[in-house]
């Protein structure tokens, strides 16, 4: 609870106002996961010097995290802890990219990632998180063919990457660096895999648009 009232009071955070970016009609998804609070981590696989989790029960309920929509409490992964040091974990998930012609796969996740000083003073960047793409299927977050977002540090954001489709096994990191020096805390919401539809799939809804206009 100190440390999250800590961070709370360093970070002097607003509440939430963000929604869910929904895929367009038709999309086809490969990755939706919520991480409801039951110890699951959906398939992905936690990496590095400590340990990103899902407990049983209420979440992190246990921390007091301020919730991305306070209102829908549907699970939260992460990662907390007051202690010194370099710090260098995340989580992966692998998943097989369909190829059509012009497409884009949007990768999706919502994140929270923040840190202080053993004052409790803010230490923005001390510790930030990423959102990775390996389009070979790669495990090793440190391969340099994995395309990066922009370090983050804050309160509830979603990180994104748009990239075109390809025919072929890939893989989504979330990773987390930097030096420790205090308390930190990382977690992650869902996460979203999407790809836009094929070209007959939107000729089919601009069809079904057509007919539901003249019912009426």
């Amino acid at each position: 609870m100190k440390l999250l009232v800590g961070l709370g009071a360093a970070a002097i955070l607003l509440a939430p106002a963000l929604t869910w970016a929904i895929p367009v009609p038709g999309a086809i998804v490969y990755i939706e996961d919520d991480f409801l609070p039951d110890g699951d981590l959906n398939g992905w696989t936690p990496y590095g010097n400590v340990t990103i989790r899902n407990p049983d029960g209420n979440g992190f309920d246990l921390y007091n995290p301020t919730w991305r929509v306070e209102e829908d409490k549907d699970g939260i992964i992460g990662w907390q802890e007051g202690s010194g040091g370099s710090r260098s974990f995340g989580i992966y998930k692998r998943f097989h990219d369909e190829y059509i012609e012009g497409g884009e796969k949007h990768i999706q996740a919502w994140v929270r990632m923040l840190s202080s000083n053993w004052d409790f003073s803010a230490a923005p960047n001390a510790l930030t998180v990423r959102l990775g793409k390996d389009p070979f299927g790669g495990t090793d977050p440190a391969s340099p063919n994995i395309i990066w977002t922009e370090p983050y540090w804050g309160d509830w954001t979603q990180l994104e990457l748009v990239q075109p489709c390809v025919e072929a096994d890939e893989t989504i990191f979330i990773q987390v660096d930097g030096f420790l020096n205090g308390y930190a805390q990382v977690l992650i919401d869902r996460v979203d895999v999407w790809q836009t539809p094929e070209p007959s799939a939107l000729l089919l809804l601009g069809l079904g648009a057509v007919l539901m206009r003249r019912q009426r």
